[in-house]
């Protein structure tokens, strides 16, 4: 058949369906032109031939969107993992041989714990989240799998009802939906039967909307239709539009479906029309989200690197920025003729940038500049860890005049007078802890303190300390500090967080805690912290310490509220957050 360039179409606004089935006459048709937008990025082939790669879904990293993860389902003998550059990341095989549709919530409550949740149907429905270290996927269904065996899959998170549901629909057009527990609190999941419909023929893509509560089917010969996610409303729906035979935007096969939920609740529905007759020629269609008015439609074709989206069956998207490639958000379409350029072959997924394929507001805003450059750099630490009356340890000795030093001394409180650290030294503050005691002290460096000792002393009795000193080059030679604070674990944690101070213009972040306890023998340091020393003692109540900066200079504004993780629990700990005025 030949290629189209246009379409019979309803006019924008011509179409309203309420109740089941009932439509109204179709207006006059008009043609809508096509926009063509260019695809980025495309994934490895599956590993089978033949009509295979089916549905995808977006897994977003928790911590950097860029490791984020697109899902899709190898009908033919798996359920792969790609990373935003195409690259397969994991591929999950063994079973039943049929694997279907799948879909992603994240940080949904289900029995009470916020959880991710992946849903693929295997040999049953399965489950599954993501370890966000690894990206890999982990199994989470109780048993062999909830028995059954449809084709399409989509999940609903209801944020009213703490409820998250799983719509399976049979290729035969059947709809039955999933209530998700975990009966027995062991983490892994199972479904109870909510709601079983009959769409009314041949069916298989669907997405539910969260916030409003939609729950959108694509009956494949018919339209696209709108339910309520509530199962309580059985089979009542509206249908959204009808293919171009009855005077609709859709063309046959009818078979993805998704939402571009742009923030403030506005955004779109997206459908695939298979267009199986003009397969060079598939394209979607786009709704407004709340009214279900037609918006555009669009077709991808080929980028510089990347092939075209033909005969498309699987869509999804999501409108949280994935990096520099995809800033707005990404848009994924199964391919199913993958031509050049590109990896020809079997199938696969084309990427596109969102903001290319539907109207988004505005631009996303401009990256914070990065923080003013700062003369303070980091010279060397040193620390002495031991059960001792006296402490020493020795200023670096690639210390210079007018460099600030740092003094920490950590050690189980008592009774008693701690001497030391000398003239020259200013303290800046004491905390204590239960029978944890913290003090710091300051100091600007002379000609003298390069490698010279520094000693503090208990003579009192023995005690389990820690003595740590830092030295750090480009500070104000006058009162090097700008702002310092320091916080008592509250409770009994492995986590200690440090108190937010205020940064100046090319402040300099220092962070030190230390903890006394029985157990502790290491320390994590914060993500993007360099760690400068770390101690730890021996024996009952032994101290253990760590110092760091971010190498860099901080932000402006509030700074801190850092998160070291310890090897062990303790409710006797202190936490320090020191910022360093620049020079100059």
């Amino acid at each position: 058949m030949q290629a189209r360039s246009a379409r019979f179409l309803v006019a924008l606004g011509g179409l309203t369906l309420l109740g089941a089935g009932l439509v109204s006459p179709p207006p006059a048709v008009a043609a809508d032109p096509v926009t063509v937008v260019p695809s980025l990025r495309e994934t490895v082939p599956v590993a089978h031939g033949g009509d295979a790669l089916d549905d995808p879904a977006v897994w977003v990293h928790p911590d950097d969107p860029a490791r984020s993860l697109v899902l899709g389902n190898d009908k033919l003998g798996g359920l792969e993992t790609y990373d935003l550059a195409g690259n397969l990341v994991q591929r999950l095989t063994g079973g039943a041989s049929f694997w279907g549709n799948v879909d992603v919530r994240q940080g949904v409550s289900v029995a009470g714990t916020v959880r991710d949740v992946v849903a693929v149907s295997h040999g049953g429905l399965q489950l599954y989240d993501v370890d966000p270290a690894t990206r890999q996927l982990r199994r989470t269904t109780e048993g062999t799998g909830i028995p059954d065996t449809g084709e399409g899959v989509c999940l609903h998170a209801d944020a009213a009802s703490q409820q998250v549901h799983v719509v399976v629909i049979t290729i035969q057009g059947r709809l039955r939906q999933y209530r998700l527990g975990d009966a027995d609190a062991d983490g892994l999941l199972e479904g109870t039967l909510v709601r079983d419909v009959e769409v009314g023929a041949e069916a298989e893509g669907c997405v539910a909307d969260d916030d409003t509560g939609a729950l959108y089917v694509s009956e494949e010969e018919r339209g696209l239709w709108r339910y309520s996610a509530d199962p309580a409303t059985a089979g009542a729906r509206t249908l959204v539009d009808t293919v171009d035979s009855t005077g609709g935007h859709l063309a046959a096969d009818v078979e993805g479906v998704t939402l571009v939920d742009v923030a403030g609740g506005t955004g779109y529905v997206v459908a695939s029309a298979q267009n199986t007759d003009d397969g060079d020629n598939s394209f979607f269609v786009v709704y407004d989200r709340l009214t279900n008015a037609y918006v555009t439609t669009f077709r991808v074709g080929a980028g510089p690197g990347s092939g075209d989206c033909d005969r498309t069956d699987g869509i999804t998207a999501t409108t949280v920025p994935l990096g520099p490639d995809f800033p707005q958000g990404l848009f994924v379409c199964q391919d199913h003729d993958n031509a050049a350029p590109g990896a020809v072959g079997n199938q696969n997924f084309k990427y596109v940038p969102l903001q290319t394929v539907v109207p988004l507001p505005g631009t996303p805003p401009p990256p914070p500049p990065p923080p003013p450059p700062s003369p303070v750099s980091t010279v060397a630490a040193a620390v002495t860890n031991a059960n001792a009356t006296a402490w020493t340890t020795r200023v670096p000795a690639a210390a210079r005049p007018g460099d600030a030093l740092l003094l920490f001394f950590s050690r189980s409180a008592g009774p008693g007078t701690l001497r030391g650290p000398g003239s020259g030294w200013t303290r800046v503050r004491t905390l204590v802890d239960g029978t944890l005691e913290t003090t710091l002290w300051r100091r600007v460096a002379t000609a003298a303190d390069a490698g010279s000792a520094v000693q503090v002393s208990y003579p009192s009795g023995y005690r389990k300390g820690a003595l740590t000193v830092a030295a750090y080059r480009g500070t104000r030679t006058t009162t090097p500090l700008s702002d310092s604070a320091a916080a008592p674990e509250p409770g009994t944690s492995a986590t200690h967080l440090t108190p937010v101070v205020t940064a100046p213009p090319g402040g300099w972040r220092v962070s030190y805690w230390a903890d006394k306890s029985a157990t502790v023998t290491s320390w994590t340091a914060p993500t993007g912290e360099v760690r400068r020393s770390t101690s730890a003692g021996t024996g009952s109540g032994r101290i253990s310490t760590l110092l760091t900066d971010p190498a860099a200079a901080v932000d402006a504004g509030p700074t801190g509220g850092l998160s070291a993780q310890a090897d062990a629990a303790t409710d006797k700990a202190t936490s320090w957050t020191v910022v360093l005025a620049p020079g100059g």
